[in-house]
């Protein structure tokens, strides 16, 4: 063996790195068991009056989905939001520096955050997940019109916000969104 090889092989033994990686079959129940260790709960420190949470339920190929969506709105009423869909919240659930990094977006936007917690890759599918998506921006459209909601969304979140138009195009079709940012 040569003398790299030696060298990567005990930087990755002494790095920690096994403990972070898993075998595909043993993926959910790691998911499982971080997420019970990491609940989700919405910010409590000076924020009691911005956030607030609904449920959405649907049926999508005779499953039913329910999932749940973090309104972050702004102390004085604004007329413009955004739909914010993260991709490292597949699997697991969003982290305080998520949840901060959302709400300084709309901070500085003076826009209203949506953040949907659609469900993990492991209990749906893509067409799941952009089923939710079409529910969450079908129930911002009561609050806001088309012309005032931006998509925003960044890795797996990028790929569901694409999803989303064919989805649309093939089910009720609602107006379209004004600006789609994906990272």
């Amino acid at each position: 063996m040569s003398i790299q090889l030696n060298l990567y092989k005990n930087v990755l033994k002494h790095s920690g790195f096994k403990k972070w990686t898993t075998k595909p079959e043993e993926l959910p129940s790691r998911v499982e068991r971080y997420n019970a260790k990491h609940a989700f709960e919405l910010p409590k420190e000076n924020y009691d009056h911005l956030f607030s949470q609904a449920e959405i339920s649907l049926v999508v190929h005779n499953q039913m989905i329910t999932f749940q969506v973090i309104r972050m709105v702004q102390k004085t009423p604004a007329e413009k939001a955004i739909l914010y869909c993260p991709g490292n919240v597949l699997p697991l659930y969003p982290t305080k520096e998520e949840l901060e990094a959302a709400w300084k977006l709309g901070d500085e936007t003076h826009r209203d955050i949506w953040l949907p917690l659609y469900p993990h890759t492991f209990d749906s599918t893509i067409n799941g997940q952009v089923a939710c998506i079409y529910e969450v921006y079908k129930e911002m459209l009561k609050y806001y019109e088309a012309g005032a909601i931006d998509f925003y969304g960044y890795s797996l979140g990028a790929t569901i916000l694409l999803d989303f138009f064919p989805f649309n195009n093939s089910h009720e079709k609602l107006a379209s969104p004004r600006y789609l940012f994906l990272i």
